[in-house]
């Protein structure tokens, strides 16, 4: 009898049953590089789309800094101001901290796990005209009125 060929070690093909360490970190590295993607590109899109908006209803936007960490679900918004066109401020404050609840996400729900404001301040004025600032911004915010059909 003679004995089966085999090919030397080097040359068998691995098996699928040891390829998973190798699918499991590649997409381990794949989500975070991702989240490394999303953490820091995301804040310059969002701080610009925000000023855009802002600009788009006629008040000003100013953004500081922005920190998004994705796997804490958590966004800190620093030197926060939003002023009417004419430079009237509206609201301020030195830091804004929203910590979504990733347990509420998994279900489907946005619930928020923290809320903070640091150093908050709103200003509220009322125009000759009787108008308050901040119902000024919410119908301006808001778009035209849709007519009623």
């Amino acid at each position: 009898m003679t004995e089966p060929v085999v090919p030397p070690p080097s040359t068998v093909p691995p098996s699928r049953a040891a390829r998973w360490p190798y699918w499991l970190g590649g997409s381990a590295l794949l989500v975070g590089i991702s989240w490394g993607l999303l953490a820091g590109v995301a804040p310059g899109l969002a701080k610009n789309a925000a000023s855009q908006w802002a600009q788009g209803i006629g008040r000003q936007l100013v953004v500081g800094d922005i920190h998004l960490r994705p796997w804490s679900m958590e966004l800190e918004i620093n030197n926060l101001r939003l002023s009417e066109g004419n430079g009237q401020p509206l609201f301020a404050a030195r830091r804004v901290l929203v910590n979504a609840d990733p347990s509420a996400l998994l279900l489907g729900r946005w619930q928020l796990s923290e809320f903070r404001l640091e150093a908050p301040q709103l200003w509220v004025e009322r125009n000759r005209q009787g108008q308050w600032n901040w119902a000024r911004f919410v119908a301006d915010a808001s778009g035209p009125a849709k007519p009623e059909a």
